[in-house]
Formats: C-alpha cells, sequence, structure tokens
C-alpha cells in the first residue's frame, strides 16, 4: 500500500464524470433542437420566397398585357408545383373610365395541413 500519493491525485469519482456527461448530454440536446427549429425555418423561408416567386411572375404576365377595360375581373386560377395563383383585376377609382387598374395576384400553397398564401397588388395605368 502506497501511502505518499497526494490528495490532489486521486482522478475523477465516477459520481464527478456521471455529472460531466450529463450536463454534455443537456447542451447537445439544446444544440440538437435549435437545429431542427432552423431546418424548420429555413423550408418555411424557401416556400415562402417560392411562393412569392409565382404571384410576381403571374402579376408580370398581367402587367405585360395591354391595357383593356374589359379585362376587369378574376385571373383564371393556374396550378404548378403545389402553388396556386389566383388574382383579380379591378378598376381603379380615379373618376376617369380610363383611369386605370389594380391588380392582385395570391400565391397559395400548403405547408404541413395549413394553407399558407402571399398577395401582391400593383396599380397598371392607361397609358
Amino acid at each position: 500500500m502506497r501511502s505518499d500519493k497526494k490528495r490532489g491525485e486521486e482522478g475523477f469519482t465516477l459520481l464527478e464524470v456521471i455529472i460531466a456527461v450529463s450536463i454534455l448530454a443537456v447542451g447537445l440536446l439544446a444544440v440538437a433542437s435549435m437545429q431542427a427549429a432552423a431546418i424548420r425555418g429555413n423550408h418555411n423561408a424557401y416556400q415562402h420566397t417560392e411562393g412569392t416567386t409565382w404571384a410576381q411572375d403571374r402579376l408580370e404576365q398581367v402587367l405585360s398585357q395591354p391595357y383593356d377595360t374589359g379585362d376587369e375581373g378574376a385571373l383564371a386560377s393556374v396550378t404548378d408545383q403545389g402553388y396556386t395563383t389566383t388574382g383579380t383585376v379591378a378598376r381603379l377609382d380615379t373618376g376617369d373610365a380610363n383611369g386605370g387598374q389594380v391588380i392582385s395576384v395570391t400565391a397559395t400553397w400548403q405547408d404541413r395541413g395549413v394553407t399558407r398564401s402571399t398577395t401582391l397588388t400593383s396599380v397598371k395605368g392607361n397609358l
């Protein structure tokens, strides 16, 4: 039996190791939870960007058409790659029949059973 061993050189006890591993595990679980939340956030941002892109594309298609006061009313619904775009064309209330049109386009999509949407609105003048 060695009696010259100093008190501070005994190493870690089993209890200290268990506590250290537990603290590490809690930290790793927190990081994993943050990673999952970041992935969900990125997916939602991607879908919203895609929906806005589809709505912008449809809005630009309507704006590129020649001005016609007979074009007022609902736009045909178009579905592509899970995104549905709908819209309306309404007369701009300026007191003048040829004052312009308000064009509104909405893109909708399903996200885990919930309907999400984004709407873009523009004014088309009679130039």
